[in-house]
């Protein structure tokens, strides 16, 4: 293998025959969703597409509050990581979060 290859431990044969499950496996997905998702996939990014159709098959579940988040930014993965929105629904959940569910303000009733 030529040096600073950044094909660790594969082939380029390997590396095509990925590609090519992962491009049959995302066509398989397709296949199962409804037409409104189909329609949708129109708008998403590439290389959000195959996660999330995992999550609308429910095939990963612990990527959907992920993926709500990226779409909810516009796509853009940055802006997920970065956003602070503590009154969204999704934001105890939100993976790597410094804060922890019970330092979340609580809301309160007035009895009036």
């Amino acid at each position: 293998m030529p040096r600073g290859s950044k094909c660790v431990g594969r082939t380029s044969e390997q590396a095509k025959d990925d590609r090519i499950k992962a491009r049959r496996n995302l066509e398989e997905l397709i296949q199962k969703a409804p037409k409104y998702i189909i329609e949708k996939l129109r708008y998403i990014p590439d290389r959000y597409k195959f996660n999330y159709l995992k999550v609308i098959n429910g095939k990963r579940k612990s990527l959907a509050v992920k993926i709500n988040c990226i779409e909810c930014c516009g796509w853009s993965l940055t802006d997920a990581r970065n956003c602070d929105i503590k009154t969204c629904c999704m934001f105890p959940y939100k993976p790597k979060r410094t804060e922890t569910k019970q330092s979340l303000p609580e809301t309160q009733e007035n009895d009036q």
